[in-house]
C-alpha cells in the first residue's frame, strides 16, 4: 500500500512539473510547489570527521551540506536550481533516523513587515509540501517565518536581496 502511495505522489510531482509555467510574473505566486531538475547536492557526515574517524563513518547517516532553498522575487515556489537541495534533505529525513527539521522562511526588505512575514511563511510551507510529497512525514517538519527580520546580507541591492530570499533547513 505504501509503495502505491509513493507512486501516486511521484506521478503528482511529475504532472505538476510538466504543467509548470516558467513565465516570470511580478505578482505573488500561490501555486503548489513543483520540483525541477538539478545536480545532486553534497552531504556531510554527522559527528567528528577528523583523522582516523573517517573510516568509522562508512554507513552512518549524513546531514546534507546544502540546506538553503532560494526564491525569486515575490515567489514562493521551489526553483529548479533547488530541487536537489529539497530531495537530498528528504532522503535524509526518510532514512529512518526520525530526525525533526525546522524550515525558516525569509524575505528581502522590500514590502511591508506583515507582507514579508506572510511571504516567508508561504516559502517555508512550499518547501514543507515538497518534502511531504517526497515522503517526509508532516509531523517531522515545522515551519517558522522571520520575513525580513534576519537578513544574511544587509545590502540594499539585487545581490543582497537574492541572498535574503530563502528558506533555511535547520536540524537540531
Amino acid at each position: 500500500m505504501q509503495t502505491h502511495y509513493r507512486t501516486l505522489l511521484m506521478l503528482a510531482v511529475v504532472s505538476l512539473a510538466a504543467c509548470s509555467n516558467t513565465e516570470e510574473k511580478t505578482e505573488t505566486n500561490t501555486a503548489t510547489p513543483t520540483l525541477y531538475n538539478n545536480a545532486n547536492a553534497q552531504t556531510r557526515p554527522i559527528g567528528n570527521t577528523s583523522g582516523s574517524d573517517a573510516s568509522a563513518l562508512k554507513g552512518k547517516l549524513t546531514v546534507p551540506n546544502e540546506r538553503i532553498v532560494r526564491f525569486e522575487f515575490d515567489k514562493s515556489d521551489v526553483r529548479s536550481e533547488d530541487r536537489a537541495v529539497v530531495e537530498n534533505n528528504a532522503k535524509y529525513l526518510t532514512s529512518g533516523n526520525n530526525t525533526s527539521v525546522r524550515l525558516e522562511g525569509h524575505a528581502d526588505e522590500r514590502g511591508s513587515r506583515e507582507y514579508n512575514r506572510a511571504l516567508g511563511e508561504r516559502r517555508a510551507d512550499s518547501v514543507k509540501r515538497a518534502l511531504n510529497m517526497l515522503g517526509v512525514p508532516e509531523q517531522q517538519v515545522t515551519t517558522l517565518s522571520y520575513g525580513e527580520e534576519r537578513p544574511v546580507d544587509t545590502g540594499h541591492d539585487e545581490a543582497a536581496w537574492q541572498q535574503n530570499r530563502r528558506v533555511e533547513v535547520i536540524y537540531p
